[in-house]
């Protein structure tokens, strides 16, 4: 489950008894929209490394994952390679040889295979796998999120002021937080 957030800080004009000077209350308001997830995109890291004095290759580790696609079923056109490394070491010395490194996107449109998945590549040797997860309606959730932070923050300060006896007048500010807009349950 994710939850789509959004943080507002709200600046609202304060009335007290016809007084026109300035004086403001500022209050934040948050918003959340709870949906699953529709889409996942793993990135796929595949490192050379020593296994019992034996060299488990790049190549060796792209042939694992590509079987682990077919038998989950997973096409092979939703895998893209991104990128292909070769690191050498910073000191040449006997026996260390240059390591091969290839990293991979896969798109996933159902996530009901990521949990199978991530099982078959560790049981294959793949170490290194990181699940990025959105939404198709992303746009459309962070709005809503919006409105709601909006709307909590008019009611905290319209409690606050009643409190105070005086009255919430027009908006002056509305500041948003940068933050991530989806986030585990």
């Amino acid at each position: 489950m994710k939850i789509f957030l959004s943080v507002l800080f709200l600046s609202m004009a304060l009335f007290s008894n016809g007084q026109s000077d300035q004086r403001f209350i500022e209050v934040i308001g948050t918003g959340e929209i709870q949906a699953e997830p529709d889409r996942a995109i793993l990135t796929i890291e595949l490192r050379e490394f020593n296994r019992g004095g034996t060299v488990v290759s790049v190549d060796a580790l792209e042939s694992e994952l590509r079987k682990v696609l077919t038998s989950l079923s997973i096409p092979s056109d939703q895998l893209t390679v991104d990128a292909a490394v070769v690191r050498q070491p910073a000191v040449a010395r006997p026996g260390i040889s240059a390591g091969r490194e290839k990293q991979f996107s896969l798109r996933l449109t159902t996530l009901d295979v990521l949990e199978p998945l991530t099982a078959r590549l560790r049981e294959a040797g793949i170490q290194s796998a990181v699940v990025e997860t959105s939404h198709a309606d992303l746009a459309k959730f962070t709005n809503e999120a919006r409105l709601k932070a909006i709307q909590d923050a008019r009611e905290k300060a319209a409690l606050l002021a009643s409190a105070a006896n005086v009255k919430v007048g027009r908006v002056l500010q509305i500041r948003e937080l940068e933050a991530d807009s989806m986030r585990p349950a």
